[in-house]
């Protein structure tokens, strides 16, 4: 956890153990504040995981410089994206469940730190699986693989192991 990512921890456990949480995460705005910390806790790490495709893309289209991407390259017209193989609202529901437990909320964000580079096309293949916003059926936290997704949509068939060295503000 850099110093970005422990203050977005402070952040988010403030947020989940806020007196009459049940009643505020109802509300629509209360959620998507929440969902958008968890998914930025991820995208403040300082290395991110590359598919093969996707590095080809980086290389082909020279958007690294001495090796490291800057953040704000990530585009609808530059064709790639920054993917949280586990949706970020399923983090948030497993962070809810745990909300008065500080040491598993720190688990459950770590576990999940996976942020990965995917092409347009690798991102479009949630679509047809129907997986944008969720898990397969039957996944489970901490015993089931973060990339299950991945592997039901074809992305890929082993993890991404490739790091890719961020620079740059925090873009979602």
């Amino acid at each position: 956890m850099n110093t970005l990512q422990t203050d977005l921890f402070s952040v988010i456990c403030s947020i989940v153990q806020t007196k009459d949480f049940d009643r505020m995460y109802e509300d629509h705005t209360i959620r998507y504040g929440l969902l958008n910390y968890i998914a930025k806790y991820s995208l403040a790490k300082e290395t991110y995981f590359a598919t093969e495709a996707s590095l080809e893309h980086l290389l082909k289209n020279k958007f690294l410089k001495d090796g490291k991407l800057r953040r704000g390259t990530k585009s609808q017209k530059n064709k790639f994206t920054y993917e949280h193989p586990i949706p970020s609202n399923e983090i948030g529901r497993e962070i809810v469940k745990n909300r008065h437990d500080l040491a598993q909320i720190a688990k459950i964000l770590d576990w999940s730190d996976k942020v990965t580079i995917l092409t347009a096309d690798e991102n479009d293949m949630f679509s047809l699986f129907r997986l944008t916003k969720k898990m397969p059926d039957g996944w489970k936290f901490f015993s089931d693989n973060q990339f299950s997704r991945y592997y039901v949509c074809g992305i890929c068939s082993i993890d991404p192991t490739l790091e890719i060295t961020m620079t740059g503000q925090i873009v979602r």
